[in-house]
Order: structure tokens, then sequence, then C-alpha cells
């Protein structure tokens, strides 16, 4: 769903992080307040004016939407639900967890303090540009504070839309999750919730399609719009219910129980060359582990030396072309499939080692395993 991102630092400990697309969509909504909405709004001002007003407004309303996924986030926080980030992008912004709430309740509420979050951003955007016209009226200054108060009434405004619009019960919007979570309470099965309230995401995203191309018959280029959220939400829904299928398939199975335990142990200055002849093809181990005075370094598999030009083999080190990246954070031998799973996912690595707590070495544990696995126990249950 999303791309490369742009980290912009965290906050309350949640990193923050921006989509290349969310640029796209930012200079859009410049352009079209700066030369259309505001224009309209608010005739006979300078055209500077206009495209102080038009960037300034995309930028609050995006300021708009991670306070929205600030408050999921939070709440999220306290019901043991962890957040990973958030990230802003051409749809407006996702909270990423790392696992599903604890209960229905517990959803029940972290999907609806976004919605209250905007809601209260609405409320009190139309409050302050109340607020400020009055004053502008007793001091004569409608000209000069009108601008300020036409941003303040389109916040409240785009807040409120944004309100209603996740509160549709398409999931994975708000709206879904509160569908959801009704559903997870009544049957107390989240797979079974998730499978119907996913069903009914992807029907409001065919609807939504289904109105942007009437649009765009009708001559609305607007509709473009509703047919990319359709879509959006079509595929969100579809791969929400994938990912609970995912974890239900690998939550509590020990990452030990799947491990590859052919795994060979060479010194880090020794050559690939070195490594293929005295190592792989004498015993074809699933990969070799590079370590030194017992520490382990990365891991190199047949696919990583295979990805090294032939003629490097004989002067390229172990522990040069060796991946390094999960050995920053090891799985254990006792930890989750699906956690291991994820972490992977975020990590971007093909394998990790597993290494206990005094350091001893286990084997390893590989993303394709893990979703061969999935896929068996899925097949074994339908």
């Amino acid at each position: 769903m999303l791309g490369k991102t742009i980290s912009l630092g965290r906050i309350l400990g949640i990193p923050v992080r921006v989509d290349w697309s969310w640029f796209v969509i930012f200079v859009f909504l410049s352009w079209t307040m700066a030369s259309n909405i505001f224009p309209m709004l608010m005739p006979n001002y300078p055209a500077t004016v206009y495209w102080i007003m038009g960037p300034c407004s995309a930028l609050l309303l995006f300021l708009s939407v991670l306070l929205h996924e600030l408050g999921h986030s939070i709440v999220a926080m306290r019901t043991g639900t962890g957040v990973h980030g958030i990230t802003l992008f051409i749809f407006g912004g996702v909270a990423e967890m790392s696992n599903e709430p604890p209960s229905g309740v517990a959803e029940l509420v972290m999907a609806l303090a976004g919605p209250a979050t905007s809601v209260a951003i609405a409320c009190g955007s139309f409050g302050l540009g109340w607020a400020l016209g009055r004053f502008a009226e007793s001091r004569g200054a409608e000209a000069a504070l009108r601008p300020f108060g036409a941003v303040l009434y389109y916040l409240a405004q785009a807040n409120g839309m944004l309100a209603i619009f996740n509160l549709l019960p398409g999931f994975p919007l708000d709206g879904g999750r509160v569908f959801r979570a009704m559903l997870w309470y009544r049957y107390g099965d989240l797979r079974r919730a998730t499978s119907i309230a996913s069903r009914v995401g992807k029907l409001l995203g065919a609807l939504l399609i289904a109105c942007g191309v009437l649009m765009v018959i009708l001559g609305q280029m607007s509709g473009i719009m509703f047919i990319l959220i359709g879509l959006f939400l079509r595929n969100a829904a579809s791969s929400s219910y994938q990912h609970v299928l995912l974890m239900s398939s690998l939550k509590g199975i020990p990452v030990n129980s799947v491990a590859r335990r052919s795994v060979i142990a060479i010194p880090p200055d020794m050559t690939l060359q070195t490594a293929v002849d005295e190592c792989i093809l004498r015993h074809y181990p699933d990969a070799l582990i590079v370590s030194d005075a017992g520490k382990a370094l990365g891991l190199l598999t047949p696919a990583r030396i295979g990805k090294v030009p032939r003629d490097r083999w004989t002067s390229t080190w172990a522990v040069h072309a060796a991946d390094s990246t999960g050995m920053q954070s090891p799985a254990r031998p006792d930890e989750d499939a699906y956690d291991a799973l994820m972490r992977m996912s975020r990590m971007n690595a093909a394998e990790l080692p597993i290494i206990d707590a005094a350091g001893r070495f286990f084997g390893i544990v590989t993303r394709a395993d893990l979703m061969n696995m999935h896929r068996v126990r899925g097949e074994l249950e339908r």
C-alpha cells in the first residue's frame, strides 16, 4: 500500500512518516484551494493571499489527519496494542498497529478515538472562526482578518467531513472497525467478525467506484478520486482480512519449531569461494552464519552468495557479503512465529537468526518458511 517514506521524527514516542504520495495530494489541494475555492469564497483579494491560504490550509488539514491518527494510537497503546508508527499518504493517514486489539470493546474505543478527535478539531476551528469574526466586526477589521476566518471555517468543514467519511461502515475505516468490534463482541470470534466486516468494506468500495464512474460519465472529473478511494478501500479490506488469517495461523507457534538448523558457522575472513567449496557444496546447509569469537555477525545464504559476481568470490570476505540486518534484533526460540514474521517485514529481512538470552545460536527462520506454514495450515483448515 505504501512506498518509500520520509521520517518526520517522533510524537509521544510514535514514529511519524510521510509517504511520497502525500506530496502529490498536498500540491493538488494547495492548487485547488488557491485557484478555485478561496477566490470563489473571497473575491477581490490579491492572488498572493490565495496562494498563502492554499498551502496553509493543506498543511492544517494534514495536521488534523495526524491528530486523528494520534487519537487512535494513544488509545491503542493504553489497551496494550503496539503502534509502529503513523504514515501520512495520498488518502490521509494510517496508524500501523503491531497486533490486533485484545477485545472487541478495546477496538470499539480505539476506532471511535479518531473520529472523536476530528469532531473536536472541527468544533474548535468553527468556534475560533466565529470568535475571530466577532472580534473583526468590533474592530472594523473584517477585510484584514477574513482570510484567517476562511481557513478556520474550511478546517472545520474538512474535519467534519473526515469524521463522517471515516464512520462509514466499510472495514478498515473507523466505522468498519466499530462494526467489526460489535460483531466480535457478539460472536467472540475475531476471524469471523473480520470476514464479515471486510466483505462489507469491499462492497462499500465497489459502490464508491460505481459512483465515481457515473460522475466521470456525467463530466465530473472529481469522480476519479471516488474511484481511487474505492479501489484503495477494497484492497485494504481484503489485505486486512488476510492479515488476520495470517495472525491466527502463526500466533502461538514458537519460532524454534520451524527453525532451519542446518547452519554452519564460518569465520568472517573466509572468502566466498572457500565457503562455497568447503561448506555449501560439501554439506548443503540452509545458511552459513558468520561469527567471530562466538558473536554472530551476519547470515550468508546460497541465494545471497549468488548475488555476488562469480569473479569476485575469491576476493570477497564472508563478512562483507553476509546480511547483518537480523543480527540487531534476532528471534528468540520461544517467540511467536507471527511476531518474528512481522519484524522481518518491518526490517525488510528475508530471514532471522534464532538466538536465546545466553547467546546460543539455534538456527534461522525464513520469511518463506513462515508463509509456507501459513499456506499449509490454511489449506488444512479449509
